[in-house]
């Protein structure tokens, strides 16, 4: 990971090479990325390169992390915007990415994915059952703020984490297959996603039961 020298250096300069890693990782397969055009676009020198990462792989994986840790953020904003309602955010999450990938406004990061061969993966880390939704769930500040009336069994907290890791993969799942199809295929990927955390519902949500109207509305996005 980035070492301790490139996280002290100024926003402005570790923003400068981490949009620098981000176009090189857009443009062409992993295998043929150029740490040469990074520097040079980040205007930086070979040498200050490896003082920072170790080589590209592990640049790949800071900006990952880095995404990762602004989608957590945006998580904990939806979760509070929801009054603490997981499935109300989750749902929010999900819609809002499909909002994002119609309008084009995420094609980068989406370049990224696949260039890099991070979605093949991501999927077999998700069906793994390891995919945590970026771990941030196994924070205590979400399951202080997850409002608990939304659970049968929030008292039981083996239980708990398994919920929302299933809930959390069914998401990342979602997010990966519309990545995967074209537009025109959405709205079937929606409703499967629709279907699939309604049956974890039933199990987990005391108020909640299968056939019910979705929580929200599919146009509603972000």
């Amino acid at each position: 990971m980035a070492t301790e020298r490139f996280l002290k250096l100024s926003q402005d300069k570790k923003d400068r090479i981490l949009q620098a890693a981000r176009h090189e990782f857009a443009r062409v397969p992993f295998e043929d990325a150029s740490i040469n055009q990074i520097i040079k676009e980040a205007g930086i020198s070979r040498g200050s390169f490896y003082t920072y990462f170790e080589d590209k792989l592990d640049l790949l994986h800071y900006v990952f992390r880095d995404e990762g840790m602004r989608n957590e953020q945006y998580f904990r904003e939806l979760l509070l915007r929801k009054q603490g309602n997981y499935w109300e955010a989750l749902h929010e999450w999900v819609y809002s990415i499909e909002k994002l990938i119609d309008q084009g406004s995420i094609q980068e990061d989406i370049n990224i994915i696949m260039q890099s061969g991070m979605m093949q993966r991501i999927l077999a880390f998700t069906e793994s059952g390891k995919m945590d939704h970026a771990e941030c769930m196994k924070n205590e500040w979400f399951r202080r703020q997850i409002d608990p009336t939304c659970f049968r069994h929030s008292d039981r907290p083996g239980q708990f984490a398994v919920i929302i890791r299933l809930g959390n993969a069914i998401a990342m799942m979602t997010v990966m297959a519309l990545v995967a199809h074209a537009p025109e295929e959405h709205a079937r990927v929606l409703r499967n996603f629709e279907t699939e955390l309604a049956i974890l519902r039933e199990g987990a949500d005391p108020h909640f039961r299968v056939g019910e109207a979705p929580i929200g509305d599919v146009s509603a996005g972000a």
